[in-house]
């Protein structure tokens, strides 16, 4: 994926934390560690997982999808192509 993002014209990355990712990305969103959020995700091998929040989030923080629905009204217009890669670490090394 780092090959993938050096190779593009621009680069925004939401993470919870920095990495290898964030240190290439033109701008980085800011995203819910695991501990902030609810819901549910899906593993690398595909199982759901369900989770619950332990903290409650800053509100300054908008959802993954509050972010993607702002970028995606703000660009469609312009046919701006952005490489998106949304980062969720989950605690267990990167």
């Amino acid at each position: 994926m780092i090959e993938v993002a050096r190779s593009a014209d621009f680069v925004i990355v939401q993470a919870a934390r920095r990495s290898r990712l964030t240190e290439i990305a033109d701008i980085v969103l800011p995203a819910l560690p695991w501990f902030e959020r609810k819901g549910a995700f899906r593993d690398l091998d595909g199982a759901q997982k369900e989770i619950e929040r332990i903290v409650n989030p800053d509100a300054r923080i908008k959802s993954d999808r509050g972010i993607l629905e702002d970028l995606s009204e703000r660009n469609s217009e312009k046919g701006l192509l952005i490489f998106l890669f949304l980062v969720f670490v989950l605690g267990f090394g990167t």
